[in-house]
């Protein structure tokens, strides 16, 4: 999934983001950041049309937790 979105025309740029998750890929085009992580099992795949590098690890962060609660 992650590799799909890398190779969006234009090329989005690779975006590091710490959200607590086992792994995180994230990309930004525009105003849009595609993030695609994994907790566990579990792969989510999150498209962020928010302000900022800062709004998209709140959202991530609190996307993980909720994982991580459920598991």
């Amino acid at each position: 999934m992650a590799a799909k979105k890398r190779k969006g025309d234009p090329a989005p740029t690779p975006t590091k983001i710490n959200a607590g998750a086992d792994e995180t890929q994230a990309f930004t085009s525009g105003k849009s950041t595609d993030v695609v992580l994994r907790v566990g099992n579990v792969v989510a795949y999150i498209d962020a049309y928010v302000g900022g590098i800062d709004d998209v690890t709140y959202v991530t962060t609190h996307q993980v937790d909720l994982l991580k609660s459920t598991a």
